[in-house]
């Protein structure tokens, strides 16, 4: 950062701390790709109206208890590394950030605020596979690309790439949620890989019925051996599953044995809840948040779309909006399509 940039941002910072209420007033402070987030001891001090007016500031609005404001990306990581330098809060990561804010809020703000952070950890993955796909599909249908032995392979390896991301999608969900739900995420990884393990018959192929699936009877529970491929529902509640058992039994078991038989408690009880219960459930209810959106667009007409285009960007406002994500995911692996993606556009046009 040259020198003329760093002086214009210790002029935003200060202006921005004193309009916050002071430095005393901030609890804590980290960003996301576009905004500067600010935990405040008492949001009344703040003068909400007298920050738009700052210096490249955007916007101004207070979203789970925390003051965003909006820079836009890139700039924002110089902006914040500035104002926390200022402000003896530079090791402040996110999360630590959430934990703050998520003290003022009620349980329905915490558990909706947690699911949005599972995706919002991810997000830079997922968009890498989205415009690697695009890619794929624009070079793909260029005669130049056809006819060229080397940029054909280019393209080839292009398309692996981000199948193999959405592929491993649920075992990066499950990762995601056992970090945010303060497990090890190792162990969410590791519940990822047994979702998606090569004994398992292929999810898709068992619903096509292309695939003998093997039946094991566990205390009279018939148990499927049946993968979890597009399995996000499954994947976060896991993950969040996983993060409760790290944690208890890291507190239960003796230290003097802790390192081996905690994680090996956790993944064992963990792969145990999988495939007799959260599987099961999970699944369940997965195909009715599936089935509930197809069955509004398609008996509703254009009011269930203006349903959900009508409250979308309400819910934007409100930093929530992450958890589409997790219901779009679904929505293509059990559908093949994302009609929500649409009407997501629609709406930030209007």
């Amino acid at each position: 950062m040259d020198a003329n940039k760093r002086q214009r941002y210790e002029k935003i910072s200060t202006e921005l701390t004193k309009l916050v209420g002071g430095r005393d007033n901030i609890q804590g402070v980290s960003h996301c790709a576009t905004r500067l987030r600010i935990v405040l001891k008492d949001n009344d001090l703040a003068d909400l109206k007298a920050m738009e007016d700052v210096d490249l500031v955007k916007g101004v609005f207070v979203a789970g208890d925390q003051v965003q404001v909006i820079f836009g990306a890139g700039l924002v990581n110089d902006v914040y590394e500035v104002f926390a330098d200022q402000n003896n809060m530079k090791n402040m990561s996110l999360s630590d950030l959430k934990t703050v804010a998520n003290k003022k809020m009620n349980p329905l703000q915490r558990i909706i605020k947690a699911l949005s952070d599972v995706f919002v950890d991810i997000m830079p993955g997922i968009l890498a596979a989205a415009l690697l796909t695009g890619l794929s599909g624009v070079l793909g249908n260029l005669e130049l690309v056809k006819n060229n032995e080397t940029l054909l392979g280019i393209n080839r390896l292009i398309n692996i790439s981000s199948g193999a991301i959405f592929g491993f999608l649920p075992l990066a969900v499950a990762y995601s949620a056992c970090k945010r739900f303060g497990g090890r995420p190792i162990l969410g990884i590791v519940i990822g890989c047994i979702m998606l393990s090569n004994s398992l018959a292929d999810a898709y192929a068992a619903a096509q019925g292309t695939v003998e699936v093997t039946t094991l009877h566990i205390l009279g529970l018939g148990v499927q051996l049946v993968g979890f491929q597009g399995g996000i529902i499954v994947a976060l509640l896991m993950g969040f599953v996983t993060a409760k058992l790290d944690l208890f039994f890291e507190k239960k078991v003796p230290e003097v044995i802790r390192l081996l038989v905690s994680p090996l408690l956790t993944t064992l009880v963990g792969a145990l809840l999988l495939f007799t219960v959260i599987g099961p459930a999970g699944r369940g209810l997965s195909s009715g948040i599936t089935n509930a959106l197809v069955w509004m667009t398609r008996n509703l007409g254009v009011f269930g779309y203006a349903v959900f285009s009508g409250l979308q960007q309400l819910v934007v406002i409100t930093g929530l909006h992450h958890i589409f994500g997790a219901i779009e995911a679904q929505l293509l692996a059990d559908t093949g399509r994302n009609f929500l993606n649409p009407l997501m556009s629609v709406a930030i046009i209007a």
